[in-house]
């Protein structure tokens, strides 16, 4: 039975951390060490709490007593950087026995925090240093209940979330698990030998995870019957977290069986704001617009904006310079992705505004150029940025390709069948694995960084 609106999380879900079954009662003893600690700390909806980062039973008992107390919690440090540049009431950590609430002293005077606060997560850090986003609690209510909605989840359903639950992605996977009593399988670490006996098992009914996960579950699949038969045979299998390219969705297909459910959604969005559901795919597309999620094209730009229950209540503030908020006066979130959206509602998702190519004056999505050379044999990855150049041409396209073999000719080839002559990358660097934020991006900050290293060594 489905819960009302504004009660998610109402008790741990059943859980299973590394392929091992965690005790129900182990789990609800965690939640009450918990809860039973932030009553006598009288730590309430004003203060912010810090939760561990690792998956396993301690941040999925924080998520829960937090959540029951009223408290906002801020899912981990931020990612790549270090200690927290804002001061918590407290923090929830393994104490040995079993998780405690750790009161924390000094660092500063605790941010002020919307009332109705419900969680915190950190940005991926794509364009710059990671920012502290507030969704309430109405707003994680609203993502539950419509996420239930759109993939038609059910009680008996046993998730395998091999992501971090303390980003937006993975998080939002807990709390519809907690919200419905559905299985929640999760790893420690990731790696595709623990991830393959998961599903060999045959305990999970639902799979979710980004599209470098899915290329190598696929080549993985190829080579092993019988995983190929435990991915046929699931229910669910969600995408997101960065573009899925057409070629992987089609291979994946085609080996498989079943539809990748591609999706799309970013921290300030609470995060999901559209989703292909079971029964309602259009391949090449990330799905329609949750029920209640409005999303529109600006006509200039091509940028997508959205408005929803779950828009984010702000940044925290961390005490320096506070950026750009990408709220409109009238409630709309510019997500500076580039995207279209066609007469049956479905969204398709260009990239982002600011990774855009401009070549002979022209505007070019990076995804353009990925899609032809990904679809390279030997290739299981690629990302293409630009370093503006003094002539008329514009940007100087570079690729990095992922690839364990020399596969120069073959990228060349495939980039005249598929690429205009001004679409071809000039510069092709050959690495043995790309650069990925912590929730699974591409890195293309760090990209753009050994792009201009390759462009000024060229030039020197």
């Amino acid at each position: 039975m489905r819960r009302a609106p504004g009660a998610p999380m109402p008790a741990p879900p059943p859980l299973v951390v590394d392929g091992q079954r965690v005790p129900a009662p182990l789990l609800d003893g965690a939640v009450a060490a918990i809860e039973r600690d932030l009553a006598a700390l009288r730590i309430g909806p004003g203060s912010l709490v810090l939760a561990p980062a690792e998956n396993g039973v301690t941040l999925v008992a924080a998520a829960v007593a937090a959540w029951r107390q009223g408290v906002p919690l801020v899912m981990g440090p931020p990612p790549h950087c270090g200690d927290l540049p804002f001061a918590v009431a407290a923090r929830v950590a393994d104490a040995g026995g079993g998780p405690r609430v750790i009161p924390v002293a000094g660092g500063g005077e605790p941010p002020l925090v919307p009332e109705g606060a419900g969680v915190v997560f950190w940005t991926s850090g794509s364009t710059g240093r990671p920012r502290a986003v507030i969704v309430s609690r109405e707003g994680v209510a609203y993502q539950v209940e419509a996420t239930i909605e759109r993939m038609a989840y059910e009680p008996d359903d046993a998730l395998l979330v091999p992501l971090s639950l303390a980003h937006a992605y993975g998080f939002s996977l807990l709390a519809v698990c907690a919200t419905l009593g559905a299985g929640l399988s999760v790893q420690s670490c990731f790696g595709m030998p623990a991830l393959a006996r998961r599903l060999l098992d045959g305990q999970v009914t639902s799979l979710d995870g980004v599209p470098s996960l899915y290329r190598l579950l696929l080549a993985r699949a190829r080579a092993v019957p019988e995983l190929r038969a435990a991915l046929a045979a699931l229910r669910i299998h969600g995408c997101g977290g960065d573009l899925l390219p057409a070629s992987l969705a089609a291979e994946w297909a085609a080996v498989v069986g079943r539809p990748l459910l591609d999706g799309y959604g970013l921290s300030e969005a609470g995060p999901n704001v559209a989703l292909n559901g079971p029964g309602d795919v259009r391949q090449g597309t990330v799905g329609r617009p949750l029920a209640g999620t409005e999303v529109r094209r600006d006509p200039v730009s091509g940028e997508l904006l959205v408005r929803s229950p779950s828009v984010f209540a702000g940044y925290v503030d961390d005490g320096r310079e506070a950026g750009e908020d990408p709220r409109t006066a009238d409630g709309w979130l510019r997500t500076g992705d580039t995207g279209a959206i066609d007469a049956g509602g479905y969204v398709t998702i260009g990239g982002r505004l600011k990774d855009a190519l401009i070549v002979h004056g022209e505007t070019i999505p990076p995804a353009l150029i990925e899609e032809a050379l990904a679809a390279t044999p030997g290739v299981t990855g690629c990302c293409v940025v630009g370093v503006r150049g003094g002539g008329a041409r514009g940007d100087d396209v570079f690729a990095f390709v992922e690839s364990g073999a020399d596969v120069r000719a073959a990228l060349r080839g495939r980039a005249r069948a598929a690429l205009a002559p001004h679409l071809r990358p000039r510069h092709v660097a050959l690495v043995a694995e790309l650069p990925r934020l912590a929730g699974g991006k591409l890195d293309r900050v760090e990209l753009r960084r050994r792009a201009r290293l390759l462009a000024s060594e060229t030039t020197s």
